[in-house]
Parts: C-alpha cells; sequence; structure tokens
C-alpha cells in the first residue's frame, strides 16, 4: 500500500474511468487506480476496509476496533471481534462462531438471525467503541420484509452502508440524504437486487463510492461472479477483489 504522505506531495490532476494521474513533486508522474487513492485516503483517515468475500466484510478502524459484518466467506477470522454484524439469519451471513472474538465482543443483529446479542429493526441505532451502528431495512421477495437488515456504520467522519440482502426498495431513497462515503451493495440477481438495479441505486447516493458485494450465489463459478461485476457499472463504482483490503 502506498504511504499516507503521498496525498500531502501530491496533486490529483487527470482522474477518468478508474485511474488517476498524480504529478509529484519530484516532477516525475504515476498513474493509480482509483482503488489506490481511495486507500491512501482510507487507511490515512479512518482504518482498514477488507472485502473477505460474498457479503462478508472486516473493518479495522484506526483506534484499533474490529468489526466484521454477516462473516461466513472465507477462514480468516482470527483477529478478535470488537463487534460482528449479521444482517440477517441465512446461513451464508452467520457463521460468528468462525470469528475470534474478544471477552467483550458485541453482537447486533437483523430479527432472524439467531446469533446471540442485540437485535435491530430498521431505525434502531447503537453506539459502542466509538462506533455508531444504526439498523436500516433491508428485504425482498426472498427476505421478509422484517426479517433482516443492511447497516450504517459510522466512525471518524466517515459513514459506511452495507446493504444486507435486499431488494432495490423505496427506503432506500432516504440514504441519499445521510451522506454516505462508501456503499456495499449486494448484486447477486438471484436472492438480491441485480447489477443494474444496485448501479441505479447507487446513482443516487453520488458522495459513496459504490462497491459491489454478494456478487453471485455461494456456489457461483468465478465466471459468473465476473459477469455480474462487469454488469455493474455505476459512475461512482469501486471494485475490490474478494480478501482486498
Amino acid at each position: 500500500m502506498k504511504t499516507a504522505w503521498l496525498l500531502a506531495f501530491c496533486l490529483p490532476v487527470l482522474a477518468f474511468s478508474q485511474i488517476m494521474r498524480i504529478h509529484q513533486s519530484d516532477g516525475s508522474t504515476h498513474d493509480y487506480s482509483i482503488a489506490e487513492i481511495d486507500s491512501i485516503t482510507f487507511a490515512s483517515h479512518y482504518g482498514a476496509l477488507t472485502w473477505i468475500g460474498h457479503a462478508s466484510v472486516k473493518i479495522k478502524t484506526n483506534d484499533g476496533i474490529v468489526i466484521y459484518i454477516d462473516p461466513y466467506a472465507g477462514n480468516d477470522y482470527k483477529e478478535a471481534a470488537d463487534i460482528i454484524l449479521v444482517s440477517h439469519g441465512h446461513s451464508d451471513h452467520n457463521q460468528v462462531n468462525k470469528v475470534t472474538q474478544k471477552a467483550n465482543c458485541r453482537i447486533f443483529s437483523g430479527p432472524s438471525a439467531s446469533v446471540g446479542g442485540t437485535k435491530m429493526t430498521p431505525g434502531d441505532s447503537v453506539e459502542v467503541d466509538g462506533i455508531s451502528i444504526k439498523a436500516v431495512d433491508a428485504y425482498n421477495s426472498n427476505h421478509p420484509k422484517g426479517s433482516g437488515v443492511g447497516f450504517i456504520i459510522a466512525f471518524a467522519g466517515v459513514k459506511i452502508y452495507h446493504s444486507g440482502d435486499t431488494g432495490k426498495i423505496d427506503e432506500m431513497a432516504a440514504l441519499t440524504a445521510l451522506n454516505l462515503n462508501y456503499a456495499m451493495l449486494c448484486i447477486d440477481g438471484v436472492y438480491n437486487m441485480n447489477a443494474q438495479d444496485a448501479a441505479a441505486v447507487a446513482q443516487t447516493l453520488p458522495t459513496a463510492k459504490a462497491i459491489p458485494i454478494h456478487i453471485a450465489p455461494s456456489n457461483a463459478s468465478a465466471a459468473e461472479k465476473q459477469r455480474n461485476i462487469d454488469k455493474f457499472n455505476p459512475p461512482n463504482k469501486l471494485i475490490l477483489k474478494e480478501g482486498e483490503t
């Protein structure tokens, strides 16, 4: 990862697609992907965000608070959690036993998840360890309204939305006023909204970098996953690979 001082001494003068050209103080230039620039900014001010895979995400703040969302994909949950968020009760979202947990780890979940801790319904909010967590609506024909939630996680001035499993729903209109910085949107098109619907949602959140997650059913091939990612084309997209921070 490029170090944080880069932004202080470099001037971005050209942005197109997913590439930004940086003019450095020594007169040289370098092309960075938008993902690299975002990584530098995020690491400098907030911490680290890792898309583990599927809907599973890890956030570690610069204050050392570790948050896992919808644990399921992969096996690297060794860093002990302060907070675990579970959007709903389906088995590809609720594997809290995979996560190493601190003695005082707090678990928050949607109404249908039987994972212990505190259940949240849309509109509920809580603050713990300096992290603000708000539950928002998430539902579709595969996930009945009232069974699950999405989450908005806020800390150190950044707001991150994790959609949970959902369709493109009317309640998402209210997200525009929240000035989100990052929106992690499911795009699988089978159990959730498809890539085109997710892109339409992303375009209503112009301040947010839109990161596709839950890109295909859990048994999908790599080719199927890539096809869905290729269909996700809002102008504010930020594509991460599975396991990428």
